[in-house]
């Protein structure tokens, strides 16, 4: 429908762009397609193949198909909600792409889905849970950024999945099956200092591959943990993480994610609000989301993104 036109945008930050379905290669080789913000049930094969210059993509979408983003050089975010499948080569070749966090909903990674991808660093954690399963296809992610890695459930990890990947450390609980060298693995070597955690006593695949495995008090290290990062994302007159609603917990999120400087200050904020330099958490107004300050929309927005769909 749109191929190869000059089309600059398929909604924007602030509005979705609403449809049934995006069929084949509609938007491919768009090179002055800069964002994406789009609900439909299905993004249908090399829909935004080769488009350049695209740089951010929000998916409210149930199923990403083969080749979907395929070789979009300039991707370097994607946010997902209600995703169910991201089928074979989805996002291979983004060679820019820094964040794409996986949702709970997931139930199908395909083969080659993030290969190439250099500079994702997002941490992948899947849980599944009440029955639910998932299933991440061969080489899904091999040669990406990405150090650490959860999984939680009925989770089958295909062959060399996660090859390539420089990965410090791995947690594994429940029924997960891991195939052939998916995780620790670099050059067809184990990754040196690489260690899988979990609350069984023993994983096959760590005895079998000859890894170091831990077994872990699930419950003490959360409270480490929390203790550890409650410094840096707790405002002084706060006294507990989170609420009803769970903002707090994407607020925390955000600080963490940027304290250890997995996003900069300037994907969050404006250098200066009222004339005063935005250097740390507690210079954001109070107000910021109940006054609709627009210079924090877009804070506001990813805070919420992360909370609604539970990226983290």
């Amino acid at each position: 429908a749109f191929f190869r036109s000059g089309i600059t945008s398929l909604g924007d930050n602030f509005s979705v762009a609403k449809c049934k379905k995006i069929g084949s290669y509609a938007f491919n080789g768009c090179n002055n397609l800069k964002t994406v913000n789009v609900k439909a049930t299905e993004i249908g094969e090399g829909c935004f193949d080769g488009c350049d210059n695209l740089k951010d993509a929000k998916l409210d979408c149930p199923t990403i198909g083969y080749e979907a983003f395929y070789n979009c050089l300039g991707l370097e975010t994607v946010t997902l909600s209600n995703t169910k499948t991201i089928d074979d080569h989805a996002f291979e070749l983004c060679t820019s792409l820094k964040s794409a966090p996986i949702p709970n909903s997931i139930e199908f990674i395909g083969k080659l889905a993030f290969h190439g991808d250099s500079k994702l660093t997002t941490p992948a954690l899947f849980v599944k849970e009440n029955g639910k399963k998932l299933t991440i296809d061969t080489v899904a992610f091999e040669g990406t950024g990405i150090e650490y890695t959860a999984f939680s459930g009925d989770i089958t990890v295909g062959d060399y999945a996660f090859m390539h990947c420089n990965f410090k450390c791995a947690v594994v609980e429940g029924n997960v099956k891991l195939s052939g060298g998916s995780v620790g693995y670099n050059n067809w070597k184990k990754v040196p200092g690489f260690t899988m955690y979990g609350n069984a006593n023993s994983n096959t695949y760590a005895s079998r591959s000859g890894i170091p495995y831990v077994k872990v008090d699930t419950n003490k290290s959360y409270d480490n943990m929390m203790n550890e990062l409650k410094p840096y994302f707790m405002r002084m007159n706060a006294t507990q993480f989170g609420n009803d609603k769970g903002c707090c917990a994407g607020v925390a999120i955000a600080q963490v994610l940027t304290y250890t400087k997995k996003l900069n200050w300037s994907d969050w904020f404006p250098a200066k609000y009222n004339g005063k330099q935005i250097t740390s958490f507690l210079d954001v107004p109070e107000n910021a989301n109940t006054a609709n300050i627009p210079e924090f929309q877009k804070y506001i927005t990813d805070v919420y993104n992360y909370w609604k769909n539970q990226n983290y």
